[in-house]
C-alpha cells in the first residue's frame, strides 16, 4: 500500500505523523515553533518531515516510491487580507507555506483548516467511520 505524510501546523507547535491508507501510524515527530516567525518554522517542519521519511524508510524500503503526498492542517480560514488575530497566524496564512514545503519536500501539498482536517480524519478512520 501507499503511505502518506500528514502534518499539523499550530502556533506554538508542529506534529508530522506517516500513516499507511487504513490509517495505521508509521512514525511521527513533533517540534515547537518560533512564534510568528514561518521561515524558521519552515526549517524546523522540513527537518520533521524528513526525520519521519527516515523512520519510514528503516520500516518499508520502497517507502520513497509509496509516498503520495503531504497534506497540512493549520487554523482558517485562509485567505485573509489583514488580522491582527494571533491564534489566526497571520504570518504564517501570508506566507508561501504550500509552495516553499513543496520545494523542500518533492511531495505533492495539500491544505485544509485543522477543524475540516479532525472531521475528515474522523469520518475516515475514527469514530465517524462508516457513516
Amino acid at each position: 500500500g501507499a503511505f502518506a505524510i500528514g502534518l499539523q501546523i499550530d502556533r506554538h507547535l508542529a506534529r508530522v505523523v506517516v500513516v499507511d491508507l487504513v490509517g495505521n501510524v508509521m512514525a511521527r515527530a513533533e517540534a515547537n515553533l518560533p512564534l510568528d516567525e514561518p521561515s524558521p518554522g519552515v526549517q524546523t517542519i522540513l527537518g520533521l518531515v524528513a526525520d519521519v521519511r527516515r523512520e519510514l524508510a528503516g520500516i518499508s524500503a520502497q517507502s520513497e516510491r509509496r509516498l503520495v503526498g503531504l497534506g497540512v492542517a493549520m487554523p482558517g480560514p485562509f485567505g485573509l487580507k489583514e488580522s491582527d488575530d494571533k491564534w489566526m497566524m497571520p504570518a504564517w496564512q501570508q506566507f508561501p507555506l504550500l509552495e516553499t514545503l513543496a520545494a523542500g519536500t518533492g511531495l505533492n501539498v495539500g491544505l485544509q483548516n485543522d477543524a475540516a482536517a479532525c472531521a475528515t480524519a474522523e469520518r475516515i478512520v475514527g469514530a465517524a467511520h462508516g457513516v
